[in-house]
């Protein structure tokens, strides 16, 4: 879950203590930023393309549901693949930042997946280093842990005023697996079960990180 994130004034200032900070910690400063980020402006949105003719909300979640047997995005790293949302604009690095891949949705969600290599392999290892992250930047999450696909995770939200966030945490075969999703406040509980059977698609990769 901690790695590099994704937006504009995010990359910005963590790039500047990346070679400092352990990638996982990262990520987890990373969704942080982009808690910040999103009080001022949703700066990756502007970036992206608008196109021509925008389908309605209604028709985007009907079309994402109807395509959750559809192509399949594999990271080339091969720790992550998962279903793409139908409709939905696929960007990688450079332009997806410090994520391995972004999804950008008509309507104004996204949902950004990072994959990071990390010297253990417990739950309790990861909730450390989010409890310290965010005493360090005195910003609390709400989190929890749950099970996903069968497995333990780390589940944490965020309401913002321009946004709402959900970060699903996991790790792997010493691979931590971070998804991020934001949408707009008033749209997000009409995303959610939808962007979840998204989720379910999710497959981390067969080969993880080396022992160490």
């Amino acid at each position: 879950m901690e790695r590099r994130l994704p937006t504009v004034a995010r990359r910005a200032g963590l790039e500047k203590s990346a070679k400092s900070v352990p990638w996982l910690r990262l990520a987890i400063l990373f969704f942080v930023l982009v808690v910040l980020v999103a009080i001022i402006a949703d700066t990756r949105r502007m970036r992206a393309r608008i196109p021509a003719s925008v389908p309605s909300l209604a028709a985007e979640l009907q079309d994402i549901l109807l395509g959750l047997g559809g192509p399949r995005y594999a990271d080339p790293a091969g720790l992550f693949s998962v279903v793409v949302p139908a409709g939905w604009r696929t960007v990688t690095p450079p332009d997806s930042g410090s994520y391995n891949v972004v999804f950008y949705g008509p309507n104004g969600a996204d949902m950004s997946i990072m994959a990071t290599r990390v010297d253990y392999d417990d739950l309790p290892s990861l909730f450390k280093d989010i409890e310290k992250s965010e005493k360090q930047t005195s910003i609390r999450t709400d989190f929890e842990a749950f099970r996903f696909q069968g497995r333990s995770a780390v589940r944490r939200t965020c309401k913002l005023h321009h946004a709402r966030v959900l970060a699903i945490d996991f790790v792997e075969n010493r691979v931590a697996h971070h998804i991020l999703f934001t949408a707009p406040p008033d749209l997000f509980e009409k995303y959610e079960p939808v962007l979840l059977e998204v989720l379910n698609t999710y497959q981390p990769g067969s080969s993880g990180a080396p022992s160490l």
